[in-house]
């Protein structure tokens, strides 16, 4: 999986767990929440693993403004 994919399913899976939560908290249901709870940690594990440089393979985590054009690390272009 490329880092633009793995940001694109993050996101997804964020959305996903708070809507889940918002569910969950409207029905009182305890399943929604565990749900919701799962889908927002996997995506951000699956961010840890995959949303990465592809030259030098360091974490594009810490950048706040989504997708960089550069890498923070080594400065090479992403394409």
């Amino acid at each position: 999986m490329n880092y633009r994919n793995s940001h694109k399913l993050m996101w997804g899976l964020l959305i996903a767990g708070i809507l889940l939560f918002a569910v969950g908290y409207s029905k009182n249901e305890m399943l929604y929440f565990v749900l919701g709870t799962l889908c927002v940690i996997s995506g951000i594990i699956q961010s840890a693993i995959f949303y990465r440089c592809p030259y030098c393979y360091k974490s594009l985590m810490d950048c706040r403004d989504g997708i960089p054009k550069y890498c923070p690390h080594c400065g090479n272009e992403l394409d």
